[in-house]
């Protein structure tokens, strides 16, 4: 797993808190003084979550796009030629 940088935890943050706040604030939003009182309002204000988010995640993108690959580490072991497994052989 590669190690992520502190502009890519804020993203991931400000990801999270968007669906969240998304999940939990359209449902309850309205505007009692609009002659439409639900739909619009509601679709803007969730249109404008999302924008937040994808810009969000396009920084994290972009931070994460010119860094180098982790180093390879060892493969684990086979389980089959481990000698302490007695059922080893069976798969």
């Amino acid at each position: 797993m590669q190690r992520q940088s502190t502009i890519q935890r804020w993203c991931d943050r400000v990801i999270e808190a968007g669906w969240l706040l998304a999940l939990a604030l359209i449902p309850i939003y309205f505007n009692l003084l609009s002659s439409r009182h639900f739909e619009p309002d509601k679709a803007t204000t969730l249109r404008a979550i999302v924008l937040v988010m994808i810009a969000a995640w396009l920084i994290r993108v972009l931070d994460g796009f010119g860094s180098r690959p982790p180093a390879p580490d060892a493969p684990p072991p086979d389980a089959a030629s481990s000698p302490g497994n007695p059922f080893g052989g069976l798969w």
